[in-house]
């Protein structure tokens, strides 16, 4: 094997090795919030039910119950969440994102 097929192995096997990395650091971070739980204690905190929370998103009250598991969400979905219960949930996110280690 000569030296320039050992530097791009070198390179190939540093750039795994970091996207291994930043792969278990998101999934480390992404584990720490679990937005569907929170919009389900939300809607708790706030009386409202399963049946109100599935109309104002125009889905079915399966589809809600399939929110309230995800441990993450579209943004797009998740701004309009955050609408219909006028609450930020964004701010769970901002919160974990000011307390990384730099």
């Amino acid at each position: 094997v000569g030296i320039g097929n050992l530097r791009t192995l070198e390179h190939g096997l540093e750039s795994s090795v970091l996207f291994l990395y930043v792969v278990m650091k998101l999934k480390q971070m992404r584990s720490e919030i679990h937005i569907g739980l929170i919009i389900k204690e939300e809607l708790r905190r706030q009386k409202k039910t399963n049946r109100w929370f599935a109309e104002q998103l125009c889905i079915n009250i399966r589809t809600v119950n399939k929110i309230f598991y995800k441990d993450i969400i579209d943004t797009e979905q998740l701004f309009h969440i955050s609408h219909i219960l006028k609450t930020d949930l964004f701010q769970y996110y901002s919160h974990r994102l000011k307390n990384l280690p730099k």
